[in-house]
């Protein structure tokens, strides 16, 4: 099992004298927090402004800098199963409840971790199995970025059978095993991207090794032609969806009239999933920062013709 701890801070994006205080976009409700690690909490605010963070009796106080930047850390806790209140002041104040202490865990790679629970042959039995407090999941949805982000769109929830169902199956099945063994609050982050190759999930500057030149310069080439690859890549996506509803109505399957429609455009080359780095732009970036216990991952099949380079 590969265990890493994504401890450097990402700076956040200049704001305006008169921003709110805010928590980095991995902060929420229901959120469970490593254990028997220091934790670390970060967010921004005005450039300068003074900030002051409770956690558990403790008080921890900061000032932004001139990029509106701040971050604060507490002593390393034990697990904790009773729910607590995490609480930013400043200017104004963020207040986070139902908070626990126990291992956090990434689920990532491409399909096989993506493949959802609500899809699994038995998935009423595991779904019963779900309804447990002490599990909480936090579900990253596909995001590509060429340049690194920190916003996410989604928020920590306690595992239940009405949310799991859109969970990765493997991350659901892992965390009910491991809280049912270990009898401490479990945490599970999912990022996955089906058919994404190594180079989708490492970072801009893991990109520059001599291993990944030539399949770099080859999307960067792609790119830099893109007005005339873009109409070539449309003409063969028209052909390909010509050919899938020929089969499909020669096989007698009723295809209404608008999904036989063709394809008038396609994503732009950096929107696609396989973009270098682009899913660790837009789905692991936002997270760096926070403590783990460990990394679950299924991911390699893409890659299966670049074996050495894996």
């Amino acid at each position: 099992m590969i265990k890493i701890l994504l401890s450097t801070v990402l700076a956040l994006s200049c704001l305006q004298a008169n921003a709110a205080v805010q928590l980095a976009a991995i902060f929420s409700d229901n959120m469970v927090l490593q254990r028997d690690k220091p934790i670390n909490v970060w967010g921004s605010a005005a450039p300068g402004e003074s900030v002051s963070v409770q956690l558990l009796g403790e008080s921890a106080d900061t000032k932004a800098n001139s990029s509106g930047y701040w971050q604060v850390s507490f002593a390393a806790k034990s697990a904790r199963t009773q729910a607590f209140k995490l609480i930013v002041t400043a200017s104004n104040t963020v207040t986070l409840d139902n908070l626990l202490i126990g291992d956090v865990w990434l689920a990532g790679g491409q399909s096989n971790m993506k493949w959802t629970l609500g899809k699994v042959d038995d998935f009423n039995a595991l779904s019963e199995k779900a309804n447990n407090s002490l599990i909480r999941v936090f579900n990253i949805p596909q995001t590509i970025a060429k340049q690194p982000k920190t916003t996410l769109n989604t928020k920590w929830q306690e595992s239940s059978s009405a949310n799991i169902k859109n969970f990765s199956a493997i991350a659901a099945i892992f965390a009910q095993d491991i809280q049912a063994e270990l009898q401490v609050p479990i945490g599970v982050v999912s990022a996955s991207v089906g058919s994404t190759g190594v180079s989708s999930w490492v970072t801009n500057q893991y990109l520059q090794q001599a291993s990944f030149a030539e399949t770099v310069q080859n999307w960067l080439n792609a790119e830099k032609n893109w007005s005339t690859q873009q109409a070539n890549y449309l003409t063969k996506t028209q052909a390909r969806h010509k050919r899938k509803i020929k089969v499909l109505l020669a096989k007698g399957v009723k295809v209404s009239k608008k999904k036989q429609q063709l394809p008038s455009q396609v994503m732009h080359i950096s929107e696609s999933r396989l973009y270098p780095a682009g899913a660790f732009n837009g789905m692991i970036m936002p997270i760096k920062g926070l403590s783990l216990k460990g990394v679950i991952w299924a991911q390699g099949e893409a890659n299966m013709e670049r074996g050495l380079q894996y």
